[in-house]
């Protein structure tokens, strides 16, 4: 919707781009949430085919850790973990979970989910930066240059 107002009349021009704004911002906002309900229904459907494995769960902890639902993410990378200890997506999706509350147990988590899947190459980034972040260089040297092999 443009606004018709005169340029000479700023508050109704201002309550004009205002009103566009709002109008803009909840357009986003329902593309988002039918976006949300694709990918849950998506979700639904991959899980009906995998039934309850360690990777449909930690499939579903990663769609609630994209909605910013930590505590359910968390739950659900933990009960991936009850089913299959060594669950490479589980174990980095911890990693990120705890990242800035607890480095120490992310880097833990990280460095368990490359053990599972060497090929896990965004774990080890997130290990090698916690690492530096930590002013363990040495190590975060050691990590990297086994990354590169």
């Amino acid at each position: 919707m443009a606004c018709r107002c005169l340029p000479v009349d700023v508050p109704r021009r201002e309550a004009c781009i205002e009103s566009a704004l709002a109008n803009k911002l909840a357009e986003r906002a329902a593309r988002r949430e039918l976006q949300a309900k694709a990918a849950q229904k998506e979700i639904a459907a991959i899980e009906g085919q995998l039934g309850n494995s360690s990777g449909a769960l930690a499939l579903r902890g990663y769609w609630l850790e994209l909605q910013g639902e930590s505590e359910a993410a968390h739950t659900a990378y933990q009960s991936a973990l009850e089913a299959n200890p060594s669950q490479p997506d589980a174990l980095a999706g911890l990693g990120r979970l705890s990242q800035a509350e607890a480095p120490a147990d992310a880097i833990d988590f990280f460095n368990r989910a490359v053990a599972a899947d060497p090929e896990m190459l965004p774990a080890a980034s997130a290990v090698i930066r916690l690492l530096r972040e930590q002013d363990q260089l040495v190590e975060a040297q050691t990590k990297l240059d086994i990354a590169l092999i």
